[in-house]
């Protein structure tokens, strides 16, 4: 089944086939700025059932409603702002078993060299490359054992299935595509000549964003301000790249990274919801 994009807005959006073309993956924070509407091909293939991405953020939830509800073995994925509550709940969207799955936080800083503080411990940083991708995956699984994000609200979604999708997601920067416009980079930080964390963050040289992905410390280092050097160090490679604002975002329950990004000069700049739709 092809799904077709179904509206326009003074905002600008497209007029696709669902899974062909997405906000336009060079400008890092435009996926926060228009409506998209897409069936993502790596997670309808991970839960062998048709997920489809939406974000609305100008309320037409009404119009989302005629083109979704007569999707079968589906899942609707859509995220929109906190601010627009109201709305949803007084669409016919909402009439569709909506499943209120987290709540997302989006965090941002201006780069300059006076706001970046040196490292508390005496961390090294190695750039991850194909050759790695086993420890990158032990790693990654160790420290995300009992994270969960919007995919664990959802009871039909298998957990061994979403937790394959984090290592699926770090394939982006083990070996990315090359692209001039937007850089991809993995990194591992090391402490005395062992590894204790990664950090992986995405740059976009035309807009001067970036955007901090996904960073992670393994267990036993945690409490020696190991993940605030991660930050620290992005904030780092943003300026060296000429970056000037870079981006963070969290589920809002995950108080102590907010508490960190904070402390290290980010402010709260905006608020989404998760809503997962199954449509049987």
């Amino acid at each position: 089944m092809v799904l077709k994009a179904f509206f326009s807005t003074k905002t600008g959006y497209y007029s696709i086939s669902c899974g062909k073309l997405r906000p336009d993956k060079h400008y890092l924070m435009e996926k926060l700025r228009v409506n998209h509407f897409y069936q993502s091909e790596e997670e309808s293939k991970r839960f062998e059932r048709l997920i489809v991405r939406c974000q609305i953020i100008d309320n037409s939830f009404n119009d989302l409603y005629k083109k979704v509800k007569d999707l079968n073995n589906s899942t609707v994925i859509l995220r929109f702002p906190t601010s627009h509550l109201r709305e949803f709940n007084s669409s016919k969207i909402s009439e569709l078993g909506a499943i209120f799955c987290d709540s997302l936080v989006y965090y941002k800083t201006i780069i300059d060299a006076e706001h970046i503080s040196p490292l508390q411990n005496k961390l090294t940083f190695n750039k991850w490359n194909p050759l790695l991708r086993q420890e990158i995956d032990e790693m990654v699984g160790e420290i995300f054992s009992g994270y969960t994000n919007h995919y664990f609200s959802n009871p039909i979604l298998l957990p061994s299935k979403i937790k394959a999708g984090y290592l699926e997601w770090m394939t982006n920067y083990v070996d990315p595509p090359e692209d001039t416009s937007l850089l991809k980079i993995g990194l591992f930080g090391e402490l005395n000549q062992v590894r204790s964390s990664f950090a992986t963050c995405e740059f976009n040289h035309k807009a001067k964003e970036g955007e901090g992905v996904l960073f992670g410390v393994l267990p036993k280092f945690s409490g020696q301000g190991i993940y605030t050097d991660l930050i620290r160090e992005a904030k780092r490679i943003s300026l060296q790249l000429d970056i000037s604002e870079f981006y963070v975002s969290t589920q809002i329950q995950n108080v102590a990274v907010q508490k960190t990004w904070v402390r290290e000069g980010f402010k709260i700049f905006n608020s989404y919801y998760t809503v997962h739709i199954n449509l049987p």
